[in-house]
């Protein structure tokens, strides 16, 4: 039995750290419950010189762009479950900022970019 100073440990029975390629990290605990993943979006590239980006997310989910008045320029769907990267073509775009928003199940979670190319 582990003992903290506030007496004996009653935590969860295991714990598991993590860190994604994608920079996200964190820690899931459990006591035999299902672990729950959490729906998380990244862009690992924030200044965007070439004429594609990639977008890394954890579900199955819509990426809509939009640029800086709010027009949507750019909708694709990552069909795959699970830790993956989806290609964006931004071939043709002006300059500027952008906003890269993902959408699944209700849960939304927005990226800014700077477009250079």
């Amino acid at each position: 039995m582990l003992y903290t100073i506030d007496g004996p440990f009653e935590g969860p029975k295991w714990a598991v750290f993590y860190r994604g390629p994608d920079g996200f990290g964190g820690n899931t605990e459990s006591d035999g419950l299902p672990v729950r993943r959490d729906f998380r979006v990244s862009v690992p590239a924030r200044l965007v010189t070439t004429n594609s980006f990639m977008v890394t997310t954890t579900e199955a989910c819509d990426i809509i762009v939009y640029d800086a008045m709010g027009r949507k320029v750019k909708e694709v769907r990552a069909v795959h479950a699970g830790l993956s990267e989806t290609p964006v073509d931004c071939e043709g775009w002006a300059r500027g900022a952008y906003f890269v928003t993902a959408k699944n199940n209700g849960k939304v979670q927005t990226s800014k970019i700077i477009i250079m190319h």
